[in-house]
């Protein structure tokens, strides 16, 4: 799951394993007015570009600043 408030800096990168609680935290942190992407809704929404965007920052060593520029 991934945690960024709107229009602003990457701040949280939660994540875990299936059926650990990622849906539970995502729908806790979206009504605390976080902006969150979580599996789940990118493959029901078909949103892969943002799988591949993180792929590409996995591969490239994803530090802080890279991260927050996504």
């Amino acid at each position: 799951m991934t945690v960024m408030p709107a229009k602003a800096a990457l701040e949280v990168i939660g994540s875990g394993f299936g059926r650990s609680g990622t849906d539970t935290m995502r729908v806790a942190l979206n009504a605390l007015g976080y902006k969150t992407e979580h599996i789940k809704e990118i493959l029901e929404n078909g949103l892969t570009a943002h799988m591949e965007t993180w792929h590409e920052l996995l591969k490239n060593g994803c530090d802080d600043e890279a991260a927050s520029k996504a």
